[in-house]
């Protein structure tokens, strides 16, 4: 099953999660292994038993992004300063950028 990390605007987006997990939902509806950032976040702040820096948390989202066969990005996603670097990775790692348009948002 072909991984795909979910890029986009976390910080001013108040529907963030909901964002997050409704694309999430989305791919593993089209047969992909969705990559949420919002999980990796969880799993690295109970692993150091604290509240991340955000370098912190964008150096694990970037190694988990480049053992992605695909990135996709949700809307916004350029007012996003991680989401730029996420892209910028992406470019410079060949990851492929996967765009998806709904025929139907009732998921």
């Amino acid at each position: 099953m072909s991984k795909v990390y979910i890029s986009g605007k976390i910080t001013g987006n108040e529907n963030y999660v909901k964002d997050f997990e409704n694309r999430a939902r989305q791919l593993k509806s089209l047969g992909y292994y969705p990559v949420n950032p919002i999980r990796i976040y969880e799993r690295l702040k109970a692993q150091l038993g604290r509240e991340p820096t955000r370098r912190e948390i964008m150096d694990e989202d970037i190694k988990e992004l480049k053992k992605c066969d695909y990135v996709n990005f949700l809307d916004k996603w350029e007012e996003s300063e991680g989401a730029r670097e996420e892209h910028e990775t992406a470019v410079k790692e060949n990851i492929t950028i996967l765009k998806i348009t709904m025929l139907s948002n009732h998921w």
